[in-house]
């Protein structure tokens, strides 16, 4: 998001989590937020947001991950600074199950079977999470535990997560790509969590007239504004809606380039009623995937990063197995190309770190 909005003409001011090098790079100004139960500490958040709203009065507030789970917390930042995105009422409509599926149901739109009720569920349901993202809150049925506050139920569907990026601008939507993504795998207690993505969806043309369907009427519904996503799942020739993502996704860095002035460009353009004549198609194809630590360590701080990699953390940065270390991106002509590449980075970055974490002990040994 600092990147492109870097692209855009603007000198992003960034509160974010991690601070890593890339997002240094592309800022005016990096505020690190202490971490929280479930994402940022919203006292520390504020307390910094506070701050900067009195020398950065003319600043604009852009909201990434992180708070869908908290609408609340997205109305209070929201008083102190002018809100390019979703209102958080339309937050609150798209990740409250309960509310969401009724609206699915008035539009006519589809979505996999779902309950608030164990009872008769067997294995080929899934419990999901209101107010979540990425899929971290995502795990199989097990009988013997209860559904825990907040927690519904969801017929497992075989097959691959898709995805639309579009822009909004309260009454219409906009298609920026379509896409295939995937969770990491790396974490058994966290199955679900989303691994990375690829611009490339296989869809017959009714199933795309379809998807298009459905976020019109979703944007003119809640009155969606911006960068949004929206994952989906096909059952035969019919493409059921999971969920929405009422924000800028990791998606759009595969179509920043795509666009002269960058998507957050685009993202504001659009909150105040304007859209692309028409969608851009990609010709290039496009992948980014997370990799994650196979092991405890400590980021060199004289390894050369690669261009191809991003989140890049700043040496002496403790890792623990498992973690977020990088991410890696890769492009080609062909989804079984891009895709063969991207997992050749993965495995290079971990060698590399772990060939000179091997070199270093042997040194100091």
């Amino acid at each position: 998001m600092a990147q492109s909005a870097r692209r855009g003409g603007w000198q992003p001011l960034v509160l974010d989590l991690f601070g890593d090098r890339d997002t240094c790079e592309a800022a005016r100004k990096v505020v690190k937020i202490l971490p929280g139960d479930r994402g940022f500490d919203e006292a520390s958040l504020l307390s910094v947001a506070r701050r900067l709203s009195t020398t950065e009065s003319e600043a604009g507030l852009i909201v990434g991950s992180g708070f869908d789970a908290s609408p609340d917390l997205m109305e209070a930042l929201s008083r102190n600074f002018v809100l390019f995105g979703n209102k958080p009422a339309a937050v609150r409509l798209l990740k409250q199950p309960e509310r969401f599926f009724r609206l699915l149901q008035q539009l006519d739109i589809p979505y996999p079977e779902s309950r608030f009720d164990s009872s008769e569920c067997g294995k080929d349901w899934l419990v999901k999470k209101g107010f979540s993202e990425g899929g971290r809150d995502v795990r199989c049925l097990d009988s013997g535990r209860p559904l825990g506050s907040g927690e519904f139920l969801q017929r497992r569907l075989p097959g691959l997560v898709l995805s639309a990026l579009f822009l909004a601008d309260g009454r219409r939507a906009r298609i920026v790509g379509l896409n295939t993504q995937w969770s990491t795998g790396h974490d058994p207690e966290r199955p679900f969590q989303f691994g990375g993505i690829v611009n490339s969806a296989v869809l017959q043309p009714k199933q795309r007239r379809q998807v298009a369907g459905y976020l019109s009427r979703l944007t003119a519904a809640a009155g969606l504004k911006g960068l949004n996503s929206l994952d989906f799942m096909c059952d035969g020739e019919q493409c059921l809606v999971l969920e929405v993502n009422p924000r800028p996704s990791a998606s759009m860095g595969l179509y920043d380039a795509a666009f002269p002035a960058g998507l957050i460009a685009e993202h504001i353009r659009a909150c105040q009623g304007w859209l692309p004549q028409r969608a851009r198609r990609a010709t290039t194809i496009r992948a980014y995937q997370i990799v994650h630590a196979t092991a405890d360590l400590v980021v060199p701080s004289a390894f050369s990063w690669p261009e191809w990699t991003h989140d890049r953390p700043f040496g002496g940065t403790r890792i623990a197995a498992g973690d977020p270390l990088c991410s890696v991106t890769a492009c080609g002509s062909n989804a079984r190309q891009t895709l063969s590449l991207l997992e050749q980075r993965e495995n290079r970055v971990l060698d590399w770190l772990s060939e000179y974490e091997c070199s270093t002990a042997a040194r100091q040994f």
